[in-house]
């Protein structure tokens, strides 16, 4: 990696003393100014590290300050908590990591003309020192004096290799991980982000930006899962992003279960289930039509320990009018309830039109229920009859 390096991504102008009072001396090299546009490097999308690691190096210029300069290269580098140090990027395709600390690393090689403040020459050959522990050296990145960045120093080569924290790992949490389709976009926001540095947790700004599942920018409309990434800017250089999913869901509905019974009197329910969530939705069912006009005529019914006989008179049926009623009627309807307004109903049962009598069974013993009856004709229904009550024996 040679003199090309990063014109969105890295200018870099050193300024230099001469030290006085000598016939020849190298001019020292004091001051080190980076600046970066970390966003062009691909730091806020899953690109590979080995993509992350050349568009460093490819994408750019570099201005030395009409200073000589030797074996200037830079990449891309991570913290290892495996042997914690820092490593750098291979060949490998692995995906950038969002909970990884990256670092852009830069080497700076010095021609014999110039060297390095006294400081640097006494650092041992490629120990990690923190910046602040060589004050004659300034280093700046984006304008920012940098105090607590790390350096290798090659005693042999004259050379430095700086390692700039970019990327760092970041909390975030959506406003929202699930919504419900409606054909309208939806676009979680951040309910809260920050950045972890180290032992530092600073504040940050976001944005966000919507991929569908094949990491295409989307605008997140249809159902399915969607990524968000969240962008976090901090204070002065740090930055950094993470991958949050979130789902729209389209509802699949089964056919639905009655959970309320329709009457002549009152409109019933049925309930529908989503078969992938669980939600529910309910529909009115109408009332019963009444599409016959006579009624039976329920008598006291008779009552044993756990059973209850129902007994009613049917209407006369001699004229052509009431024959013609009669002979539409297919069925009918007992319904027995433990409440007067037919709220609890216990049983529900159909006889044939000619009966005049139907056994409720599997009652409690010495327990008190109310009893109806109505004409059916396949179609529609009658009007109740009028109700009786009855208790069950003890014995």
């Amino acid at each position: 990696m040679k003199k090309r390096l990063s014109a969105l991504f890295l200018m870099l102008a050193m300024a230099f003393v001469i030290t006085p009072g000598a016939a020849y001396a190298a001019t020292v090299v004091s001051e080190i100014r980076l600046n970066c546009d970390i966003n062009s490097i691909g730091l806020n999308k899953p690109n590979t590290e080995k993509t992350v690691h050349n568009l460093i190096y490819e994408k750019g210029s570099l201005d030395t300050g009409g200073l000589t300069i030797d074996g200037i290269n830079t990449g891309l580098s991570y913290w290892s908590d495996v042997n914690d140090s820092i490593s750098g990027i291979g060949d490998g395709d692995e995906t950038i990591n969002p909970g990884r600390q990256y670092y852009a690393r830069y080497c700076i090689r010095l021609y014999d003309d110039y060297s390095w403040p006294d400081e640097v020459g006494k650092l041992k050959n490629m120990d990690w020192t923190p910046i602040s522990k060589v004050s004659s050296l300034r280093v700046f990145f984006n304008g920012v004096r940098l105090n607590d960045i790390v350096l290798q120093y090659n005693t042999y080569h004259k050379t430095i290799y700086f390692f700039i924290p970019i990327g760092h790992p970041i909390n975030a949490v959506l406003s929202a991980s699930s919504f419900i389709y409606d054909g309208n976009a939806k676009k979680p926001g951040c309910k809260s982000v920050s950045l972890k540095t180290g032992a530092k947790v600073l504040p940050a700004s976001c944005k966000v930006s919507y991929y569908d599942q094949k990491w295409n920018l989307a605008t997140p409309v249809k159902g399915g899962k969607y990524y968000a990434v969240v962008r976090a800017e901090g204070q002065g250089i740090y930055s950094g992003f993470t991958v949050r999913e979130f789902v729209i869901h389209e509802h699949t509905w089964d056919s639905g279960k009655v959970t309320k019974a329709t009457t002549t009197e009152a409109a019933g329910i049925r309930t529908y289930t989503c078969t992938s969530c669980g939600e529910t939705k309910t529909e009115a069912i109408e009332k019963l039509k009444i599409t016959i006009s006579k009624k039976p005529v329920i008598q006291t019914p008779a009552a044993k320990k756990t059973a209850i006989i129902a007994r009613w008179k049917h209407f006369a049926h001699k004229t052509n009018k009431t024959r013609k009623i009669w002979k539409k009627i297919r069925k009918v309807q007992v319904q027995c309830a433990s409440d007067r307004k037919f709220g609890k109903i216990v049983r529900t049962v159909m006889v044939g039109r000619n009966k005049t009598k139907a056994v409720i069974k599997g009652l409690k013993k010495n327990t008190v229920y109310f009893v109806r009856v109505r004409y059916y004709d396949g179609k529609g229904y009658s009007k109740w009859s009028k109700v009786k009550k009855i208790r069950t024996k003890k014995k």
